[in-house]
């Protein structure tokens, strides 16, 4: 009897998949991951088994072994397996403990008591099934067979087992070996779908020169995969482009007939994103999972709670690389579970930076658009102040677009603003909220118009010369510099002050100038900005 024993308990390691580790986990944003694990395979008579993703993306499943390891066979199946599952209920624990002693307590349904009357068993428990009987060998030698569902609790002596193995249905690999050694160190590689992440930035104002930026990285893993102590990259700068696009490999797809090998064929190039991992979606769930402190107030029983206010004073910086166009920013070691959300810290460094005021005031003129006939406008038009903080991005590595979370120096909410992708070098804009101390104004007249001054493609057009006015008043207390940007149909000519851009519109003799101005208003101070530029409009018909 204790050989076959020992020969069950050899088959089992047999068949035992390696449980290779998880050793670099690299993060795009739109749900693809790039997975690596090494690890030892066991062998007996050259056969080793791996577990094979669920979820790898065409052509990206790759298995390899350590130098000097040949490989004569590698074979995908379908395969019954062992699993361990957590015990959750006390049908669970009596088929976890087969072959140990307990004592149990049944409900005695025949007693005639008003009470729930129970029937103690001390035994050493058999078997158990699990919408059937539990046959316990009791201290007295006898047999007995009672319903499991008739169990009220249950006592071991010493410690007890809280798992039990369930047959499970997967997809490993067989791997058959060139010549018989134990043991082999192997890798797996493959591109997946199912974990993406989210950055997102926190700005605390220290004074009113200099800041600490924070930057975390949020991961969502809805993959089949546990990720436990990997190394992490979280990669920026774009998505790997896939041709197959969301096809999985043959060795992780259960159906591979025909429909699998047209997908192949009909299937182009795809950029997108995987399990609806889009931006909006999980700024959401960062809101959702936020960790505030709950307390419940004895006095009203209503719940409160305390935000937590997240002062960091220790400075890291980003540590990453530049591969082909991306950038991948390493997080150092990572572990979330399958359904699960991690928050990794990415950097926390300080930053200088500059309070600006911006107005864009647009060509609500439209004076091309309109064929030479002005809105009669008997005032100055009002546009919007808003108050910004400029600061550059002096590391080495670029800053992504995400949210950005601002607070002051003594932690009060400031605003909550969208950060565009901001290359090393380049300055990143923060609008914080409209500045209604500022006023700014704009008004558009006609000064002079020249008729019939050019003919495009058999059409005459008049040029009119317009005379733009903008006039701004500071009524803080400090001075201000305001950032004016003025957009026109029409090339802009005399610009007072200011520098301006202007490009050919095709198929229009006009063309689109973007003017710029950078004011410094002094507390109380008021100005006025006067520009020019000319504009085609068609000529009216002669008279006759």
């Amino acid at each position: 009897m204790r050989n076959i024993l020992t020969i069950a308990m050899l088959l089992l390691s047999i068949a035992a998949n390696a449980q290779l580790k998880t050793t670099k986990l690299s993060v795009f944003k739109n749900g693809t991951f790039f997975l690596k694990k090494e690890g030892s395979v066991k062998f007996n008579d050259r056969y080793g088994y791996i577990g094979v993703p669920s979820d790898a993306l065409y052509g990206t499943y790759w298995i390899a072994g350590a130098a000097g390891v040949k490989m004569q066979g590698l074979s995908i199946n379908v395969d019954t397996v062992k699993k361990d599952r957590q015990c959750t209920t006390l049908h669970d624990l009596v088929i976890a403990n087969e072959g140990k002693v307990a004592t149990m307590r049944f409900i005695d349904k025949f007693a005639q008591t008003e009470k729930p009357s129970y029937r103690m068993i001390k035994g050493t428990i058999v078997s158990a099934q699990r919408n059937g009987f539990v046959r316990v060998k009791t201290m007295e030698g006898k047999t007995l067979f009672i319903p499991i569902s008739e169990l009220y609790d249950i006592e071991f002596e010493g410690n007890a087992t809280e798992k039990y193995k369930v047959d499970t249905i997967m997809r490993r690999a067989t791997i058959v070996l060139d010549n018989d050694i134990p043991e082999a160190s192997f890798t797996t590689l493959s591109l997946q779908s199912g974990i993406s992440w989210t950055p997102s930035y926190y700005i605390r104002l220290k004074d009113d020169k200099t800041a600490m930026l924070t930057m975390k990285g949020t991961l969502e893993n809805k993959s089949s995969e546990d990720i436990k102590d990997a190394d992490l990259d979280l990669v920026v700068g774009g998505n790997p482009t896939t041709f197959f696009g969301s096809t999985l490999d043959p060795a992780s797809a259960y159906m591979a007939g025909s429909g699998y090998l047209q997908q192949l064929v009909t299937t182009g190039y795809n950029n997108g994103t995987y399990g609806g991992a889009v931006m909006d979606k999980y700024a959401i769930t960062n809101n959702a999972s936020s960790s505030y402190t709950y307390k419940i107030a004895a006095e009203d029983n209503t719940a409160v709670y305390t935000p937590p206010a997240p002062v960091i004073e220790e400075e890291y910086d980003v540590v990453g690389e530049k591969v082909s166009n991306f950038y991948y920013f390493n997080a150092g070691k990572v572990s979330v579970k399958r359904n699960g959300i991690a928050v990794v810290p990415v950097s926390n460094v300080t930053i200088p930076y500059k309070t600006i005021y911006d107005v864009d005031i647009n060509d609500f003129a439209n004076y091309a658009g309109r064929n030479g006939n002005l809105i009669p406008l008997d005032e100055m038009q009002p546009f919007d102040v808003y108050q910004s903080i400029k600061f550059t991005n002096k590391g080495s590595v670029p800053i992504t677009s995400a949210s950005i979370f601002l607070v002051n120096e003594n932690d009060k909410p400031i605003a909550q603003d969208k950060i565009k992708y901001t290359p090393a070098g380049a300055d990143a804009f923060i609008k914080l909220q409209k500045a209604i101390d500022i006023s700014a104004k704009s008004k558009d007249e006609e000064e002079k118009r020249r008729d019939r001054e050019l003919t495009f493609k058999r059409v005459s057009y008049d040029k009119s010369t317009l005379k733009g006015t903008i006039e701004l008043q500071n009524y803080l207390d400090i001075p201000v510099t305001l950032n004016v940007k003025k957009a026109v149909t029409g090339l802009a000519t005399d610009v007072e002050d200011g520098t301006f851009t202007s490009r050919k519109i095709a198929g229009s003799p006009n063309h689109v100038s973007n003017i710029k101005w950078e004011v410094t208003l002094k507390a109380g101070e008021k100005k006025t900005i006067i520009f020019y530029y000319d504009v085609f409009v068609p000529s009216p018909p002669k008279k006759s």
